[in-house]
């Protein structure tokens, strides 16, 4: 008896509950969970930022509406993308993504500046969405990864080391491995040592 498999509860696949007493939580590490808290938490605080901006009424958001006032609309384009970048940094997106949203939040800062088309422009560019989708889309992915190796964790009882470091590179590292990483730094570094011998030999 002590050997049949307790099946999940539809609940477990809706929205998983990272701290309940599972048996297989003895063998993720604490990071790992921790890390999965903040993507989670992350991922709501993109949702409801880009609702406000971008979605009050239809397309149309705070974003919008005070880009109406002259100067107001292009502090808040600013200040809602950079506090986009913070959520991207704080899920360890990748540099594409961050880079993305970097030209995003440059572009409709500098439509703003154009009374009357920058603003018609502007009220329907949506840019704040479109960079939390691509956000969310990130820490979907990530949030996905551990969902698979934890439901295969608990239909064995326990996950592997190899499984935890599978983890931790899609969670920290960008997919990437930590050797692959350390190759990568090893190889700018080498290149700034030559170029720097080359400009001061």
């Amino acid at each position: 008896m002590n050997n049949v498999e307790r099946l999940p509860t539809p609940h477990h696949h809706v929205q998983p509950a990272l701290y309940e007493p599972e048996p297989v939580h003895h063998t993720i590490p604490p990071h790992i969970l921790a890390e999965i808290a903040k993507l989670t938490d992350t991922h709501e605080d993109v949702e409801r930022f880009a609702h406000q901006a971008d979605g009050l009424v239809g397309p149309i958001g705070l974003d919008g509406i005070l880009t109406m006032v002259p100067g107001l609309g292009g502090l808040y384009s600013a200040y809602g993308g950079f506090k986009l970048l913070g959520c991207a940094s704080r899920a360890r997106c990748s540099g594409r993504t961050r880079i993305a949203g970097f030209v995003l939040t440059i572009v409709d800062v500098v439509i703003g500046v154009f009374v009357g088309v920058g603003d018609l422009i502007d009220v329907f560019l949506r840019s704040h969405r479109i960079y939390a989708g691509m956000i969310q889309d990130e820490i979907r992915g990530k949030l996905i990864a551990y969902q698979t190796i934890r439901d295969h964790g608990e239909r064995r009882g326990h996950i592997t080391q190899g499984e935890v470091i599978y983890l931790e590179n899609a969670l920290f590292r960008g997919g990437r491995s930590a050797g692959t990483i350390n190759l990568r730094n090893i190889a700018l570094i080498g290149f700034a040592l030559i170029i720097l011998y080359a400009l001061f030999a």
